[in-house]
């Protein structure tokens, strides 16, 4: 996940992160990860992820126009600078942990079934 700006307009900061080429599966893992993290927090599952909380709002949405590969970004909205880059170092360790975790999880899934 690379950061690709941080930018202010009155009242928000707000920080984009995007990353192309990640797996189907992988980018699921990661919106059901979020959605639980913030299960109190109002949220809207139409195109992605979109969570409102207190200080402002976060996304997560799929931008690729194929269907195979995901082009993922993350929009964090928040009016606390400090709050927004804690937010913004949560999702980088839920991210993280979900390839950790599911990345190898997917390859061999794959394998098994072009073995069948």
């Amino acid at each position: 996940m690379v950061l690709e700006d941080i930018t202010y307009q009155a009242p928000y900061y707000r920080w984009t992160y995007k990353e192309a080429g990640i797996p189907q599966g992988q980018y699921d893992k990661f919106i059901n990860w979020v959605s639980g993290e913030f299960d109190l927090c109002l949220q809207e599952e139409q195109n992605g992820l979109k969570v409102y909380h207190p200080n402002g709002w976060l996304q997560i949405a799929n931008t690729s126009k194929e269907s195979e590969q995901v082009c993922l970004q993350i929009i964090i909205h928040n009016k606390s600078k400090k709050a927004g880059e804690i937010l913004s170092n949560e999702l980088k360790v839920l991210y993280n942990a979900c390839i950790l975790i599911y990345g190898p999880m997917l390859k061999h899934q794959k394998e098994k079934i072009s073995n069948i």
